[in-house]
């Protein structure tokens, strides 16, 4: 008789343990996810996979993906100032782009999508160019 409720009582443990991991990712523009291989990673509203560059200074808030770059890493952006106001603060900020565009930025890195990932939990930009492109993480 005991087992049934201690099975209860772990399987309502690893709710709340859930719970507590997407209420945390809550407090900014993205959520956390779970990859195919069971990596954390930032992802949008939608499920898909966020992305840095290496070639952006680390906690400077300024991306140096433009031009032709953001065709395939289009900047992860605000749904609108509003929006970026509410969501901003902590380790999530919004950055000027250089063209006057806003971007989400974590722990002032910029975040990017990848123009392959198609569907939710995809991470085909992995180390991509070089390993120049990471998997952004929680």
């Amino acid at each position: 008789m005991k087992f049934p409720l201690l099975v209860a009582s772990l399987g309502a443990a690893l709710a709340l343990a859930g719970s507590a991991a997407v209420a945390a990712s809550s407090d900014g523009p993205a959520q956390i996810g779970i990859l195919s291989n069971n990596q954390r990673a930032l992802q949008t509203p939608e499920g898909l996979t966020l992305y840095v560059y290496d070639k952006d200074p680390i906690g400077k808030g300024i991306s140096n993906c433009f031009d032709t770059c953001v065709n395939s890493w289009p900047p992860f952006r605000p749904a609108s100032a509003q929006a970026a106001r509410g969501k901003s603060g902590g380790d999530w900020t919004v950055i000027a782009r250089d063209d006057g565009s806003k971007q989400w930025a974590y722990k002032g890195r910029p975040l990017y999508r990848f123009y392959r990932d198609d569907k939710p939990g995809a991470s085909n930009g992995a180390f991509f160019e070089g390993g120049q492109w990471s998997i952004a993480h929680p």
